[in-house]
């Protein structure tokens, strides 16, 4: 599948179901409080998310030089941010954790998770038009904006279905790729497209070789004297969804039908001996096939 390429616009509740169920921003006991600024540390742990790194940062021992956040619940975060050059302080030693974020402070920290570097790709006080000219915004935010944990997870969600700074890989897939991101997570999101769009595409010969075997030639019978003389009615082509015979195939194909048979791409021939579903509006049945 290929990805889109545009992903602005989502609703906040798609947004945040989307992050929740990858466990990328999570809410408290007031539930996710989208109406209320977010913290500096806060918007910190969420970078830590975005990079795959909130569990190496939880296990982190070292002290951070910044005063102010000794004794806090963003502690060790903060200071494993820091010794990985990822934060800095705001001033005079601290870092401010309890000040509510700017939206310039979270483009930067979202810019960084991207692989963007500060100083070099992007300033802070550029933030907002840098991210803009990449499609992390559109024109939404100014300086003087409210940001709230809304707005977080709006741009938290934009930033997964981006490719990394000189890669061709969105950065939910680079989570995918680390472990940071589990597939059963994955796959109840709709960003799971943006995965399978990195991989590289099949060549018409690769297909053949990896799925020929499972399609089938059908011959359909409504008659038994017309199976007995070798003279069917229809003929169609389908598919072998398991190893023990059940397949796909067109509704329309088996209508009136009495008997039929399939002609594997070895040569066997073998009966069909039952249908577990037929949809005439999708226009697809479910047959099985036994030897």
């Amino acid at each position: 599948m290929a990805a889109p390429g545009f992903a602005a616009y989502v609703s906040t509740d798609e947004a945040v179901g989307v992050l929740s169920a990858l466990g990328i921003m999570r809410g408290g006991d007031g539930g996710m409080e989208l109406d209320r600024s977010p913290t500096r540390a806060e918007a910190l742990v969420m970078l830590l998310r975005l990079l795959g790194r909130e569990a190496e940062a939880a296990g982190y021992t070292g002290a951070s030089k910044l005063t102010d956040v000794r004794g806090t619940w963003a502690e060790k975060y903060i200071a494993y941010a820091e010794n990985a050059g990822l934060v800095k302080g705001t001033s005079a030693g601290k870092f401010g954790g309890g000040e509510a974020a700017s939206v310039r402070d979270y483009l930067t920290f979202t810019l960084r998770a991207l692989g963007y570097t500060e100083g070099q790709d992007f300033t802070r006080n550029d933030s907002i038009s840098f991210s803009d000219s990449i499609g992390l915004t559109h024109g939404e935010y100014k300086v003087s904006s409210p940001f709230l944990r809304e707005d977080m997870a709006l741009i938290s969600y934009t930033a997964l279905t981006l490719k990394k700074a000189g890669t061709e890989t969105p950065l939910i897939a680079a989570l995918y790729q680390t472990g940071a991101v589990s597939y059963s997570a994955l796959v109840t999101t709709r960003l799971a497209g943006y995965v399978n769009s990195v991989k590289a595409p099949l060549s018409p010969e690769e297909i053949y070789e990896r799925c020929s075997s499972a399609v089938f030639f059908m011959e359909v019978y409504e008659s038994e004297d017309n199976y007995n003389s070798g003279n069917p009615d229809a003929i169609a082509s389908g598919f072998f969804i398991t190893a023990d015979g059940v397949a796909l195939e067109s509704c329309h194909a088996i209508n009136n039908m009495r008997c039929a048979t399939v002609t594997t791409t070895d040569g066997h021939t073998y009966p069909v001996t039952s249908v577990l579903d037929c949809d005439t509006f999708r226009d697809y049945a479910v047959i099985r096939v036994s030897p």
